[in-house]
Protein backbone atom coordinates (compact mmCIF):
# COMPACT_ATOMS: atom_id res chain seq x y z
CA UNK A 1 0.00 0.00 0.00
CA UNK A 2 1.26 3.49 -0.73
CA UNK A 3 3.11 5.11 2.15
CA UNK A 4 0.96 8.24 1.90
CA UNK A 5 -2.22 6.20 2.40
CA UNK A 6 -0.68 4.37 5.34
CA UNK A 7 0.19 7.69 6.94
CA UNK A 8 -3.36 8.96 6.44
CA UNK A 9 -4.82 5.76 7.92
CA UNK A 10 -2.60 6.00 10.99
CA UNK A 11 -4.90 8.63 12.51
CA UNK A 12 -7.61 5.93 12.72
CA UNK A 13 -5.50 3.52 14.81
CA UNK A 14 -7.61 3.93 17.95
CA UNK A 15 -10.98 4.03 16.22
CA UNK A 16 -13.67 1.73 17.59
CA UNK A 17 -13.91 -1.79 16.19
CA UNK A 18 -16.59 -2.00 13.51
CA UNK A 19 -16.19 1.61 12.40
CA UNK A 20 -15.28 2.61 8.87
CA UNK A 21 -12.27 4.42 10.31
CA UNK A 22 -10.98 1.23 11.93
CA UNK A 23 -11.55 -0.66 8.68
CA UNK A 24 -9.47 1.99 6.86
CA UNK A 25 -6.69 1.61 9.42
CA UNK A 26 -6.82 -2.18 9.22
CA UNK A 27 -6.64 -2.13 5.41
CA UNK A 28 -3.41 -0.18 5.65
CA UNK A 29 -1.78 -2.06 8.52
CA UNK A 30 -3.08 -5.62 8.73
CA UNK A 31 -1.67 -8.34 6.50
CA UNK A 32 -4.05 -8.58 3.56
CA UNK A 33 -5.28 -12.10 4.41
CA UNK A 34 -6.02 -11.04 7.99
CA UNK A 35 -7.93 -8.02 6.70
CA UNK A 36 -9.98 -10.21 4.33
CA UNK A 37 -10.73 -12.69 7.11
CA UNK A 38 -11.81 -9.93 9.46
CA UNK A 39 -14.03 -7.96 7.09
CA UNK A 40 -15.03 -10.24 4.22
CA UNK A 41 -15.47 -13.76 5.56
CA UNK A 42 -19.10 -13.01 6.44
CA UNK A 43 -20.14 -9.86 4.65
CA UNK A 44 -23.41 -8.27 3.63
CA UNK A 45 -23.67 -8.63 -0.15
CA UNK A 46 -26.97 -6.78 -0.56
CA UNK A 47 -25.41 -4.13 -2.82
CA UNK A 48 -23.76 -6.79 -4.99
CA UNK A 49 -27.02 -8.73 -5.20
CA UNK A 50 -28.96 -5.58 -6.14
CA UNK A 51 -26.46 -4.60 -8.86
CA UNK A 52 -26.58 -8.12 -10.27
CA UNK A 53 -30.34 -8.41 -10.17
CA UNK A 54 -31.06 -5.02 -11.70
CA UNK A 55 -28.15 -4.34 -14.05
CA UNK A 56 -26.31 -7.55 -14.89
CA UNK A 57 -28.59 -10.57 -15.01
CA UNK A 58 -31.27 -9.04 -17.27
CA UNK A 59 -28.70 -8.91 -20.05
CA UNK A 60 -28.15 -12.66 -19.85
CA UNK A 61 -31.34 -14.28 -18.52
CA UNK A 62 -33.45 -14.18 -21.70
CA UNK A 63 -35.61 -11.40 -20.27
CA UNK A 64 -37.24 -8.95 -22.60
CA UNK A 65 -34.32 -6.60 -23.25
CA UNK A 66 -36.78 -3.76 -23.93
CA UNK A 67 -38.01 -4.04 -20.33
CA UNK A 68 -34.39 -3.75 -19.21
CA UNK A 69 -33.86 -0.72 -21.46
CA UNK A 70 -36.98 0.89 -19.98
CA UNK A 71 -35.57 0.29 -16.50
CA UNK A 72 -32.29 1.92 -17.55
CA UNK A 73 -34.16 4.88 -19.00
CA UNK A 74 -35.97 5.31 -15.69
CA UNK A 75 -32.88 4.93 -13.48
CA UNK A 76 -30.61 6.92 -15.81
CA UNK A 77 -27.23 5.28 -15.21
CA UNK A 78 -24.20 6.70 -16.94
CA UNK A 79 -23.82 3.52 -19.01
CA UNK A 80 -25.76 1.63 -21.64
CA UNK A 81 -24.84 -2.03 -22.03
CA UNK A 82 -24.56 -3.52 -25.47
CA UNK A 83 -26.28 -6.90 -25.11
CA UNK A 84 -24.63 -8.44 -28.17
CA UNK A 85 -21.17 -7.45 -26.90
CA UNK A 86 -21.99 -8.80 -23.45
CA UNK A 87 -23.21 -12.13 -24.76
CA UNK A 88 -20.19 -12.57 -27.03
CA UNK A 89 -17.79 -11.72 -24.26
CA UNK A 90 -19.56 -14.01 -21.79
CA UNK A 91 -19.26 -16.84 -24.30
CA UNK A 92 -15.55 -16.12 -24.76
CA UNK A 93 -14.82 -16.51 -21.02
CA UNK A 94 -17.40 -19.21 -20.30
CA UNK A 95 -14.75 -21.86 -19.62
CA UNK A 96 -12.32 -19.60 -17.76
CA UNK A 97 -12.03 -21.47 -14.47
CA UNK A 98 -10.37 -18.56 -12.67
CA UNK A 99 -13.78 -17.01 -12.02
CA UNK A 100 -17.18 -17.96 -10.68
CA UNK A 101 -20.22 -17.47 -12.90
CA UNK A 102 -21.34 -14.21 -11.28
CA UNK A 103 -17.92 -12.69 -11.95
CA UNK A 104 -17.95 -13.83 -15.57
CA UNK A 105 -21.31 -12.14 -16.17
CA UNK A 106 -20.16 -9.02 -14.35
CA UNK A 107 -16.98 -8.88 -16.45
CA UNK A 108 -19.05 -9.32 -19.61
CA UNK A 109 -21.30 -6.46 -18.49
CA UNK A 110 -18.24 -4.25 -17.93
CA UNK A 111 -16.98 -5.19 -21.38
CA UNK A 112 -20.34 -4.28 -22.90
CA UNK A 113 -20.14 -0.74 -21.51
CA UNK A 114 -16.49 -0.30 -22.59
CA UNK A 115 -15.36 -0.10 -18.97
CA UNK A 116 -11.93 -1.51 -19.79
CA UNK A 117 -11.22 1.43 -22.10
CA UNK A 118 -8.14 0.64 -24.17
CA UNK A 119 -7.13 -2.33 -22.06
CA UNK A 120 -7.73 -5.91 -23.05
CA UNK A 121 -9.52 -8.03 -20.45
CA UNK A 122 -6.27 -9.76 -19.49
CA UNK A 123 -4.49 -6.42 -19.16
CA UNK A 124 -7.32 -5.11 -16.95
CA UNK A 125 -7.04 -8.15 -14.67
CA UNK A 126 -3.34 -7.38 -14.24
CA UNK A 127 -3.33 -3.64 -13.64
CA UNK A 128 -3.48 -1.99 -10.26
CA UNK A 129 -5.86 0.72 -11.42
CA UNK A 130 -8.66 -1.72 -12.30
CA UNK A 131 -11.35 0.22 -10.39
CA UNK A 132 -11.03 3.11 -12.83
CA UNK A 133 -9.15 2.22 -16.03
CA UNK A 134 -9.84 5.61 -17.61
CA UNK A 135 -6.98 7.09 -15.58
CA UNK A 136 -3.86 5.51 -14.16
CA UNK A 137 -3.60 5.54 -10.41
CA UNK A 138 -1.91 2.74 -8.58
CA UNK A 139 -4.14 0.82 -6.25
CA UNK A 140 -2.04 -1.63 -4.40
CA UNK A 141 -3.04 -4.98 -5.90
CA UNK A 142 -4.41 -6.48 -9.11
CA UNK A 143 -7.57 -8.57 -9.41
CA UNK A 144 -5.59 -11.71 -10.14
CA UNK A 145 -3.37 -11.09 -7.12
CA UNK A 146 -6.44 -10.54 -4.93
CA UNK A 147 -8.00 -13.81 -6.05
CA UNK A 148 -5.09 -15.78 -4.56
CA UNK A 149 -6.45 -15.06 -1.07
CA UNK A 150 -9.28 -16.65 0.89
CA UNK A 151 -12.43 -14.47 1.13
CA UNK A 152 -11.16 -12.47 -1.84
CA UNK A 153 -14.31 -13.06 -3.89
CA UNK A 154 -16.47 -11.34 -1.27
CA UNK A 155 -13.98 -8.49 -1.11
CA UNK A 156 -14.18 -8.07 -4.87
CA UNK A 157 -17.98 -8.32 -4.89
CA UNK A 158 -18.16 -5.43 -2.43
CA UNK A 159 -15.67 -3.35 -4.43
CA UNK A 160 -17.35 -4.14 -7.75
CA UNK A 161 -20.75 -3.10 -6.37
CA UNK A 162 -19.17 0.18 -5.30
CA UNK A 163 -17.49 1.07 -8.58
CA UNK A 164 -18.10 4.68 -9.54
CA UNK A 165 -20.47 3.64 -12.33
CA UNK A 166 -22.91 2.48 -9.63
CA UNK A 167 -22.53 5.49 -7.32
CA UNK A 168 -26.11 6.68 -7.59
CA UNK A 169 -27.65 3.28 -6.89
Amino acid sequence: MKEELKNQALKFKNSPEGSLSKKTYDRAYLPFQTYLDKYYKDVNLNSWNYINEKFILPIFDNSDFNVYLAFLKKTRPNFLPNQDKALLFAASIKHDDRFKEDFKLFFAFLYSIDFYQDLSFEEWLNVKYWKHPWFVDNDDITILEILKYQNAENYLRVLFANLSIFESF
